[in-house]
């Protein structure tokens, strides 16, 4: 069965926007079943309107088109990082615009790897810093992406964190660009403290307040509301030029289809305030 956003796939050559799945949860840590997320947001999307009230767009007409997933490697998160960093480099170099579709955070670091010009600023939605520098023995555990993506990005704004240990908390104190809110943030203040032009998102969905996003693989108290992240997207796209995305860490619940369904809302939405 072909794998398709919305209900209409124009072809790789035709696309503007290119959708790549990410079957991987090696390193999950709490709950297990992130590897199914992709497929169950491609199942959602079919229930969306191939319409924006709020816009008045019709983001598809951009051109949609699903890649075939990436293969899994559980050889080492290192080997599926690379594998990530050369599909979304296949993206760019055909001047699509690439939304990441996970799995786990991890597959995040190879999105960001893949841009040849580091010249951005990262706008993390998440609960959790992810600033560990090892967790179990990996340093690319899912806990630990954003630490090895701050060794190479000057700027990382995180939105809706809400669990932090003491190692992240003592390392964000020695990095000056680097941004931490919880939930109650203020937008302005987030958005200024993106230091560059161009942009890229990474939504975490467990940054998501749980009694609306409840399908994830750590799920935390208190988060952000969708309304919340709409609004922060919609102003963000004002002033900045978002060059790429991912949504990660949905972990499917059988029965309950609540956050696969917000994940694809929040994409398709994302798309027509960003494009």
């Amino acid at each position: 069965m072909q794998l398709k956003f919305i209900e209409s796939d124009v072809g790789f050559q035709q696309a503007k926007v290119v959708f790549l799945p990410v079957p991987y949860d090696l390193t999950s840590s709490f709950i297990s079943g992130a590897r199914e997320g992709p497929y169950a947001i491609l199942r959602a999307s079919i229930e969306n309107e191939d319409y924006d009230m709020e816009t008045g767009k019709t983001p598809s007409s951009l051109g949609f088109h699903v890649l075939d997933p990436v293969p899994v490697d559980v050889s080492s998160p290192e080997n599926m990082i690379k594998e990530v960093e050369k599909n979304v480099s296949y993206i760019l170099e055909n001047n699509k615009f690439p939304v990441i579709l996970g799995g786990e955070h991890t597959v995040t670091l190879g999105a960001l790897n893949a841009f040849p010009e580091k010249d951005f600023s990262i706008l993390q939605i998440d609960a959790h810093a992810d600033m560990r520098d090892s967790y179990m023995g990996s340093r690319f555990s899912h806990v630990c992406v954003m630490r090895r993506a701050s060794e190479s990005f000057d700027n990382i704004v995180q939105a809706g964190v809400r669990s932090i240990s003491q190692e992240e908390a003592d390392y964000l104190k020695t990095r000056e660009n680097i941004f931490t809110f919880g939930s109650s943030f203020n937008i302005e203040e987030v958005i200024s403290s993106l230091k560059n032009e161009k942009v890229y998102l990474t939504i975490d969905l467990d940054g998501i307040d749980p009694s609306q996003a409840p399908a994830v693989g750590t799920p935390q108290p208190g988060g952000i509301f969708y309304s919340q992240l709409l609004e922060l997207l919609k102003e963000l796209s004002k002033s900045k030029k978002i060059i790429g995305m991912d949504v990660v860490e949905l972990a499917p619940i059988p029965g309950n289809r609540i956050t696969e369904m917000l994940a694809a809302s929040l994409i398709y939405k994302s798309l027509a305030y960003f494009l």
